[in-house]
């Protein structure tokens, strides 16, 4: 597998993203090491506005940093995510990690839509979550929407782990047609999204009834 160390915060094949689209990219085997740094991710440790479509990780893959920590983005704080995914394993020693984003939020509109997580996620602290570590809603200036999107990564968190992820909403943001699987996870919390079996997951039906395409 390839493997990327860095030293500074804002880790990840590209270190931060400001405007622009990465799209049709496919990474395999990759493992991303920033014990001590925050923002750290296998595409991009910081995201501060611009467009990713169509971008997956698979195989053996892993990421591991301090804070937020994601399988795909470290830090996610504007622009769009679409058609998305990551199998990556995602450990933060400290703070948020999540199978795709490790933390969302806004400084600018943010819209994140049939993109899925199905790696292992861990926390030494708080908060872990399948799909995202933890999103902090949007202000009135801006709007957020994260619908279509699911997770199936077990969970390990010294804090209450998150099944899909732990989402405060701000007054203009949405969370919808969301799902992760209570199987793996082995939480059955629908709070911040609703959750089926491992069987369920695997039935096209499923997705079907919550509107994905």
């Amino acid at each position: 597998p390839a493997s990327y160390t860095n030293t500074n915060d804002d880790v990840g094949i590209f270190s931060v993203v400001t405007g622009g689209t990465i799209k049709n990219l496919l990474l395999e085997n990759i493992v991303v090491t920033a014990t001590d740094r925050t923002n750290v991710g296998i595409l991009v440790g910081r995201v501060e506005s611009g467009t990713i479509q169509k971008v997956g990780v698979q195989g053996t893959s892993s990421v591991l940093g301090l804070n937020y920590v994601g399988g795909l983005i470290g830090r996610f704080r504007g622009g769009s995510i679409t058609e998305s995914f990551s199998l990556a394993t995602a450990t933060a020693t400290s703070l948020d990690a999540g199978g795709l984003i490790g933390r969302i939020e806004c400084n600018g509109n943010i819209n994140i839509s049939n993109s899925y997580a199905r790696g292992a996620v861990s926390t030494g602290s708080y908060y872990s979550g399948g799909f995202v570590g933890e999103v902090n809603g949007c202000s009135p200036s801006y709007t957020m929407s994260i619908s279509k999107c699911y997770s199936t990564g077990a969970l390990t968190s010294s804090y209450t782990p998150y099944g899909f992820g732990l989402i405060s909403l701000g007054l203009n943001d949405t969370a919808s047609g969301n799902l992760y699987d209570s199987t793996t996870t082995g939480l059955t919390d629908p709070t911040y999204a609703p959750y089926r079996t491992t069987g369920q997951m695997q039935n096209i039906v499923t997705y079907l009834n919550l509107g994905f395409d």
